[in-house]
């Protein structure tokens, strides 16, 4: 979709959408979260702009802010996404618009990013984490836990040693710390949650298991 108007659809600059659904550095970002969170440095991402630091005014309101509705947009399918945020342009051109409208209006088109109205108003240490996986009989059962009662989706993408991948996303529910996700059994070789650090997590070295043939040895890594 290229660069949106920001001023006229958020008027609120840490709300802008970094490129809408097209954000190339979300890698990047994601690796240096952890270090903005380690010096305390991150804000909520609806904090008033003019309170946001300097340094904020690029982690916050373009990077974590724009890899939440990437993430967003993955889910529920880029073209959805997209033809939301231009049918809310149009009909919000040249008019003062509450950023809180979007969230709402995103939130009617998928309920899965309900999530959001909440987790905008708070510094997050959102944290998903892959405990185990078990076989059983053609199923692979995976246990995912989550440091926050939210509900908030999380992809979670199987490789084989020939590089295969398939990309699954699990729903979690409020109130729920842990759950077990089943999968068919294949020959998989590498198990990773929240693949090219598309959502902002506190830390991603609990997002990967490997295993070795019948997945009966489990081992992190390093």
């Amino acid at each position: 979709m290229g660069a949106l108007p920001e001023t006229k659809v958020f008027g609120v600059k840490p709300l802008k959408l970094f490129h809408a659904s097209n954000v190339k550095l979300i890698d990047r970002y994601g690796l240096a979260y952890q270090y903005i969170m380690s010096q305390n440095l991150d804000q909520k991402i609806d904090e008033k702009y003019t309170v946001l630091s300097n340094f904020n005014d690029m982690a916050i309101s373009s990077f974590e802010t724009g890899s939440l509705f990437n993430y967003s947009a993955d889910k529920m399918g880029y073209e959805n996404f997209d033809q939301l945020v231009q049918n809310f342009i149009a009909k919000n051109t040249d008019k003062q618009v509450n950023p809180r409208d979007f969230i709402k209006e995103l939130a009617e088109k998928d309920k899965r990013t309900s999530y959001l109205s909440n987790f905008l108003e708070h510094k997050n240490r959102v944290n998903f984490k892959l405990r185990k996986f078990k076989k059983e009989n053609d199923s692979l059962n995976i246990k995912i836990q989550k440091n926050t009662l939210a509900n908030i989706p999380v992809k979670l993408q199987t490789e084989t040693q020939e590089g295969d991948k398939k990309e699954y996303w699990v729903e979690t529910e409020e109130n729920e710390k842990s759950k077990t996700f089943s999968i068919p059994a294949l020959d998989i070789y590498k198990i990773t949650l929240n693949n090219d650090y598309i959502f902002p997590e506190s830390k991603y070295r609990d997002n990967f298991l490997y295993a070795k043939g019948s997945f009966q040895m489990p081992k992190r890594s390093n």
